[in-house]
């Protein structure tokens, strides 16, 4: 089995997820301890498992693609290659007999989309997901994405968030903005607003650098 991706929930919860070849995926946290034996400061670094060392099938293909967004013990997973994605929501719950992680999932396949993702992200909850696409007419463009709609409409909106190709981007702390960066070393801020059923995009400041 190969690994072939890997997503993040945040910087700040230290979960991460690795994607194989055989569409499962694994979860990993990364914890520290400190002890101070003879007055002296040792960090001992560890790996924990919040779903179970068992790795979890989420995808029928080979997980190229992977975006994952955690609310305690609810989960989502987007994963898949080329343009067939599957969103796989996750709920977690620990037996309080057997301390054992059990873990169910539900798994709904994906419009394809009309382009090849380079990049995947997940709004916190089990609903929106951000995409760049590889090729020349989606150059600089992010798509939105409402898993919950309907397959023929769940391409929410498309953001021509640059004229160059798109570098990097990723959410911000607090999961509702979103910061783009180009080839030409322009970042863009983009604010992500809720208003009733639907989700827009507006850039809030351009050229920070």
């Amino acid at each position: 089995v190969k690994a072939t991706s890997i997503a993040m929930v945040s910087e700040a919860s230290r979960i991460f997820a690795i994607g194989f070849d055989n569409g499962s995926i694994k979860i990993f946290k990364h914890e520290y301890t400190s002890t101070y034996p003879d007055g002296v400061r040792i960090i001992t670094p560890s790996i924990s498992y919040p779903l179970g060392e068992e790795p979890i099938n989420v995808a029928p293909t080979s997980v190229e693609q992977l975006a994952i967004s955690n609310d305690e013990e609810n989960w989502s997973i987007v994963a898949g290659s080329q343009k067939q994605f599957v969103q796989t929501n996750i709920s977690a719950e620990e037996n309080l007999l057997t301390e054992e992680v059990e873990v169910t999932t539900q798994t709904n396949p994906l419009a394809h989309l009309p382009f090849i993702p380079s990049k995947v992200l997940l709004l916190p909850g089990q609903r929106w997901m951000l995409a760049t696409g590889e090729g020349e007419q989606w150059q600089g463009k992010v798509a939105l994405i409402d898993m919950q709609a309907t397959r023929d409409k769940q391409l929410s909106q498309m953001i021509q968030a640059s004229a160059q190709p798109i570098s990097s981007f990723s959410l911000l702390l607090g999961g509702n903005s979103l910061i783009i960066g180009d080839v030409s070393g322009v970042i863009s801020q983009w604010f992500l607003a809720v208003s009733y059923t639907h989700l827009r995009a507006h850039e809030t400041k351009a050229n920070l650098v």
